[in-house]
């Protein structure tokens, strides 16, 4: 019975030497917020991110987000299981942020890490009221209202 499983060992490990690059072959698709985007958002400024894997299907997903190109800070970051869409709150506006997925899978017997996807970027943009001010009343008819995006 050793023998036998030792003779399976080998065989497993030489199937994954073998076997054609999964982790690179399997991709993860960035679709919203799309790469780019300005995004309007309610008060809470809170983003859905949608993506699914390219492939073999997804047992665990990683999100993450920075607010650098390079995620050397990352201010959000979560694994949730085979879900595809993920809502983050609490972004600060007039910035810009990116971000990326990564998948957990099972192939060849072995569960491996997709590489990160493709890194989107996105803009929250917050409109300002500028006139009437806050709880102005007694404001002529016919109300202007004037707005104005928040700038850098």
């Amino acid at each position: 019975m050793k023998k036998l499983l030792t003779i399976l060992g080998m065989v497993l490990l030489a199937a994954a030497f073998v076997a054609p690059d999964n982790a690179q072959a399997q991709v993860v698709l960035l679709s919203s917020p799309a790469n780019g985007s300005q995004l309007t958002v309610n008060s809470d400024i809170s983003v859905t991110f949608n993506y699914v894997m390219n492939g073999f299907p997804a047992y665990n997903y990683q999100i993450q987000v920075s607010d650098q190109p390079d995620f050397s800070n990352i201010v959000k970051d979560a694994t949730l299981g085979s879900v595809t869409s993920h809502t983050f709150t609490g972004f600060n506006p007039a910035r810009t942020y990116y971000w990326r997925v990564r998948a957990y899978y099972f192939t060849y017997s072995i569960f491996l890490w997709s590489n990160w996807s493709a890194t989107y970027n996105f803009r929250i943009i917050v409109p300002e009221l500028l006139i009437p001010n806050n709880g102005a009343t007694n404001q002529s008819q016919p109300l202007l209202l004037d707005w104005r995006g928040i700038a850098d």
